[in-house]
């Protein structure tokens, strides 16, 4: 009995850290898709989304912001996975007429699986897919000074959850996944790893510094930082 429960506990720890490790990208293509049903943001930041988007052009209030909003997001990312995987390309699946509908299609984010049969996918290695993004806000009590005056202030303070996986073409259930839950003020800055605009909007700083933190964490495997 006990040789059998060190057996099974080398083999789920064996499990543990394959699962824990990202791929191999050197070379490789990869698409990128950006979940827009898992997508959700607090009413807060539409003034700071509205400034993510008019940074680049004055479209902000079109008739679909959340999918301008992660156009840009995808397409910037798409460029910066580009360097940082070494890979051979990276396509973004939104903006993929034709394979970006047949990997929706395909896609389930209740299992987070997919269902994937096309020839169009022959030449994919891999597929990075944001399952989840949700945006929101916490407050701060705190006090200023004024007039010789203590006033109480709340200052706002953004946060966010991220769930992103790697899958490929062939294979249903994902590869590795990472949950990363960032916020703005209590988590560490690891610096520009990855640049989503950051020096043209506040809200292309703090996306910045979430994919940056995204970033580290895969790179060191860990699969989730977020609290219990």
């Amino acid at each position: 009995m006990i040789q059998k429960a060190i057996l099974f506990c080398t083999l789920f720890l064996l499990s543990v850290s394959l699962f824990s490790q990202m791929p191999n990208l050197k070379g490789k293509t990869i698409g990128l898709y950006i979940s827009g049903k898992q997508f959700s943001f607090s009413d807060e930041y539409y003034m700071a989304i509205s400034q993510f988007l008019q940074a680049e052009e004055d479209r902000s209030w079109g008739e679909n912001v959340k999918t301008e909003f992660l156009v840009r997001l995808g397409e910037r990312l798409r460029l910066e996975l580009q360097v940082k995987t070494e890979a051979d390309s990276v396509y973004f699946l939104n903006s993929d007429l034709e394979r970006g509908s047949l990997f929706q299609q395909a896609y389930r984010a209740e299992s987070n699986s997919h269902f994937l049969q096309s020839p169009l996918f022959d030449k994919t290695d891999f597929i990075l897919v944001i399952n989840e993004m949700d945006l929101s806000v916490r407050y701060v009590k705190s006090m200023i000074i004024r007039s010789n005056r203590m006033i109480p202030e709340r200052t706002m303070v953004q946060k966010a959850a991220l769930k992103v996986s790697w899958f490929t073409p062939q294979k249903r259930a994902s590869l590795f996944e990472t949950r990363t839950c960032y916020d703005a003020k209590l988590s560490e800055n690891k610096g520009p790893l990855i640049d989503i605009y950051q020096d043209e909007s506040a809200m292309g700083s703090f996306l910045s510094r979430l994919f940056s933190a995204w970033w580290a964490q895969s790179l060191e495997g860990i699969a989730s930082d977020c609290p219990r």
